[in-house]
């Protein structure tokens, strides 16, 4: 890091300024760039998910509605209207985002109000096709036109603002055909579509502004050291005991090259009391020598180097701590040389000393973040490598290295959030650290690995540090609380004993022996993990484990009668047993409410097949899963979540899930409510089947329970 800084000290000050003024300038452009993407992109993202939501709100508004509604002579007594009327209520209450909601119809040349949530006289009244001053003047109107006739359609050119307004016209089209049937438009408030946008600038700005504090911090540090070299060069070159080095404290010092090694002071510059806090006379009337508050480990080292230097007759320069009057350590700086009589011996030694406290600082909080990592103070991987090449000699052998890796941990990661996962991996590296000895060098190597390099360390040793993590680990899961994870490791190393050989070699064999390791410990680690997560769900909602038990059985049965294969009937199982472990992910207030969930609630509940879907992806084990526990929500019509498949789209296992799922619910007491007679609970499939079942499994699952 020093060479870096101070390869810039041949630079005179227009140079640096120069330099860094063309940084700031290539900060501001980039800054500017990158803060105006992240605008267009945000608000692009924001305006298609209004967009979304228009062909939400027409994927359940049945075109025959709309036929028969705009063919009423009276609308507003006719059933389908009021039908529609009311749907179209029930968003602005919903998203308050949404000023109103319309259904705009063409007949002839003219676009007129099929439903308006926010105007109760809309039946029948047209869009004013002149520039009269109101929002609906020729342009929209037109546009309206045009996506009655046209086929294509095109977003950009849909979205009006007006005042705090803004909106979106999408066309509803028929079911028979692909022509336009009416067109969905939303009054949004703009305030509310551009929120999640400004927030998004808003944090990019943050970042841009960060970084050009660092910048200016650089600068300041760079400017700093650069003003530190010159004025030391300064002094080697005309030996001269007067200089001005502003904005740093220093001192300097005219003294004798003492045989006892005391540093008798001749003479000192005013300012040495704000560097030590001792006075001038204190030093020249011998009430203390400057070597007593040389700190002790550094003295020999410091006498060293000037003894060496002044022997050649060429300038020193160290670095060394000094303890002030008050007790507080500081890092300087000392320059000097010496003063020679005409035989060639030293009659004495000048210079100047510096204060570097605060660079020193700074050198070692850069040292520090580019060494250590942030979560575990642990080496990283980087300063791994670079140990690991350093320890690679003769001395230090025999070299052993230990590799470990975390098991379970994306499971955890994704059942329970990142926070969990992280404080695994926290108590992992805490149970590393406290079994490493002063010598030994331990890393976090990456996300869930950890490394640890131990000199002169035999193969015999290394195996016995390997166990005691084990063993510390077990005492740990014992001691730990049953809603915790449990940590589960997976150990291997390797010793290097030859100089000849290779340290690649002794790596890749501690990675071989912790692969084997990992492999045979894996299917109970990922089945303590699953166990763990499944505990956890029922804890959170004590019905779902009986639950999965009637499920199990329900759905053998359909699978039996459609004759599956017997490895479909197994997944089809395991599907019944876990598919509602996403709701490890949903807070147990949402999962136990006694009442109805509101809609931010309910929003929060239709995640669970997501959050099940990304565990199982997580284990390779229940890979094969994952799709039908994504799926197991959707709805024959296309209705369901989370992604609205539709049909034979679905996978077959999840749409048998899904009919043996619901009649569960509906023949179980739930907190919310009493449980319905099988009977009742039959009828109910078979009135939706053809909407939310599959037609086919729905009448299987009724001969089964019958």
């Amino acid at each position: 890091m020093n060479k870096k800084i101070y390869s810039f000290s041949h630079l005179n000050k227009i140079g640096l300024k120069m330099f860094f003024g063309l940084a700031f300038l290539f900060f501001i452009i980039f800054g500017a760039n990158n803060i105006y993407g992240t605008w267009k992109g945000s608000l692009a993202r924001e305006q298609n998910y209004a967009f979304i939501l228009a062909e939400s709100i027409g994927a359940f508004i049945p075109s025959e509605y709309l036929s028969e509604t705009a063919n009423t002579k009276d609308p507003t007594h006719d059933e389908e209207y009021i039908y529609l009327k009311k749907q179209l209520l029930n968003i602005p209450r919903s998203l308050s985002q949404i000023s109103s909601v319309y259904v705009l119809c063409k007949k002839g040349e003219q676009i007129y109000y099929l439903a308006d949530s926010g105007d109760p006289q809309a039946p029948g009244q047209t869009i004013p096709r002149d520039r009269s001053g109101e929002f609906y003047t020729s342009g929209p109107a037109n546009f309206v036109s045009r996506l009655f006739s046209k086929k294509t359609f095109d977003q950009e050119k849909s979205i009006f603002r007006h005042g705090g307004l803004t909106s979106i016209f999408v066309p509803l089209k028929k079911y028979s055909s692909d022509d336009t049937a009416a067109v969905i438009g939303i009054d949004y408030y703009t305030k509310a579509l551009m929120a999640e946008t400004i927030k998004k600038v808003f944090a990019s700005a943050m970042i841009f502004l960060v970084l050009v504090i660092f910048l200016i911090a650089g600068y300041m540090i760079i400017s700093k050291k650069l003003c530190i070299r010159l004025a030391c060069k300064k002094i080697n070159e005309n030996n001269d005991n007067k200089f001005l080095i502003s904005n740093i404290t220093w001192m300097s010092y005219r003294c004798l090259f003492d045989n006892d090694k005391t540093w008798t002071m001749l003479s000192v510059s005013e300012n040495c009391s704000e560097l030590t806090g001792y006075t001038p006379q204190d030093f020249i009337k011998g009430k203390i020598s400057f070597s007593d508050i040389i700190e002790k480990e550094d003295r020999e080292t410091l006498l060293f180097e000037c003894e060496r230097s002044l022997a050649l007759h060429v300038p020193f320069r160290n670095q060394y701590r000094i303890i002030t009057a008050c007790g507080t350590q500081k890092w300087v700086l000392i320059t000097g040389h010496g003063v020679y009589a005409t035989d060639g011996s030293v009659d004495a030694v000048e210079g100047i000393i510096i204060d570097t406290s605060g660079i020193k600082i700074n050198e070692e909080k850069i040292q520090y973040v580019n060494d250590y990592d942030h979560l575990t103070n642990l080496y990283n991987r980087q300063y791994f490598e670079k140990a690991l090449s350093e320890f690679d000699r003769k001395e230090h052998l025999p070299l052993s290295v230990l590799l470990a890796d975390i098991n379970g941990l994306h499971l955890i990661n994704e059942a329970f959030g990142e926070s969990d996962g992280n404080l695994l991996i926290i108590k992992s590296a805490e149970i590393i650290k406290n079994y490493c000895r002063k010598k030994d060098i331990p890393a976090r190597i990456d996300g869930d690995e950890f490394g640890i390099i131990m000199p002169q360390t035999d193969n015999e040793e290394a195996c016995n540090f390997l166990d005691n993590i084990k063993n510390a680990c077990t005492a740990y899961n014992k001691n730990n609380s049953d809603r915790s994870p449990k940590i589960n490791i997976s150990m291997g190393c390797s010793t290097k004993n030859d100089e000849d050989e290779s340290i690649e070699n002794t790596l890749i064999k501690a990675n071989e022996y912790m692969r084997n390791r990992k492999f045979f410990s894996q299917q109970s680690s990922y089945s303590e993990t699953l166990s763990f997560i499944m505990t956890a769900i029922c804890e959170k909602s004590p019905e779902t484990g009986k639950h999965a038990e009637r499920l199990v059985e329900l759905a053998t049965r359909v699978g039996r009668k459609m004759n599956l294969m017997e490895n479909d009937i197994g997944e089809l199982q395991l599907l019944a047993i876990l598919h509602d472990i996403g709701k490890v992910g949903i807070d147990d207030k949402i999962l136990n409410k006694p009442g109805k969930l509101t809609a931010e609630e309910w929003r929060v509940m239709k995640k669970h097949p997501e959050i099940g879907y990304r565990i199982a992806k997580a284990s390779s084990k229940l890979t094969r899963i994952a799709d039908y526990i994504l799926c197991h929500h959707e709805r024959w019509d296309g209705k369901g979540y989370p992604k609205g498949l539709k049909g034979e789209n679905i996978p077959l296992l999840s749409r048998i899930l899904s009919v043996a799922d619901a009649y569960d619910a509906m023949t179980e007491d739930r907190i919310y409510r009493k449980a319905m007679s099988k009977n009742d609970a039959i009828e109910e499939i078979r009135r939706n089947a053809g909407s939310q079942f599959n037609p086919t499994v729905a009448n299987i699952f009724i001969e089964s329970v019958a």
